[in-house]
């Protein structure tokens, strides 16, 4: 306890003086794992930490007194568009007074290398409280931009692997109230059911097919749902106003809480 008292004490001492102060600030604020940076009332950036620097591919003294929007840095919205000058980022928070957050920015790095940065932005004040710039904290999420883009175009094929198949789907949700919710089913459903499904998405189970109310069947895909076995039923019987037959079932959970449903017609 007295190794940390002693520690807090001179810590302290430090901040008591303004140049030790300062220079206590500037190492935190340079060994911060988060990329920070100040712009004057002009839009100029007067600091930057290692961590822009890292991001932008630039030196400090490249950075330094350079426009954040300057037109050689090609910053451009998400989708590669100008950005109109009302919506820069020094302009909305000097128009607002207020801090904005993830505003997504694209910039060409001297490598040529595009990436994608979500920038916080918070306004300055001088002591006569008039507006006098911007420090943002800066976030490279190319990595993750791409990572979302795979994601989505892996879902994307799945999806049309599963709408091909000649088996219908439905994909329900486990809700903690323990409804189960329909939010998803595949062409082929359609198309073996006659009926469009679309407008039944967000309804439980009980909603979407009526006569399953009262049965097991409902309280048995609860069960897969919640990480159940597999089931396996054939022959199983269902009639309402829209929709009737005899169906082979096979349920399956695909996440916590998620499960789908692959059904035909039984064929004797």
């Amino acid at each position: 306890m007295r190794r940390a008292d002693s520690f807090f004490s001179r810590w302290l001492e430090k901040l008591a003086s303004g140049r030790q102060r300062d220079d206590f600030l500037e190492k935190v604020i340079q060994t911060s794992p988060s990329a920070i940076a100040v712009l004057d009332r002009r839009g100029r950036v007067v600091y930057a930490n290692a961590q822009v620097e890292r991001i932008l591919g630039l030196s400090r003294e490249e950075i330094i007194q350079r426009a954040f929007d300057a037109a050689d840095w090609s910053v451009t919205d998400e989708d590669g568009n100008p950005i109109p000058e009302e919506e820069r980022l020094l302009e909305r928070v000097k128009a607002s007074g207020q801090a904005v957050f993830d505003v997504v920015r694209a910039i060409r790095r001297p490598d040529g290398r595009r990436v994608l940065l979500s920038l916080n932005a918070s306004p300055l004040f001088d002591q006569q409280g008039d507006f006098d710039g911007i420090v943002v904290s800066i976030e490279d999420i190319t990595g993750r931009r791409q990572a979302e883009e795979e994601a989505r175009r892996a879902q994307q094929h799945l999806q049309t692997v599963i709408d091909s198949i000649p088996f219908g789907a439905h994909e329900y949700e486990l809700q903690p109230d323990g409804r189960l919710v329909l939010v998803g089913a595949n062409r082929s459903a359609d198309r073996i059911l006659g009926i469009q499904h679309e407008a039944l998405l967000g309804r439980t189970i009980e909603e979407a097919f009526p006569a399953i109310a009262g049965t097991s069947l409902a309280d048995t895909y609860r069960a897969v749902a919640r990480g159940g076995e597999p089931i396996h039923e054939t022959q199983i019987e269902y009639q309402d106003e829209r929709v009737a037959g005899v169906f082979d079932i096979f349920a399956v959970q695909t996440a916590p809480n998620r499960m789908a449903v692959f059904f035909r017609r039984f064929v004797a």
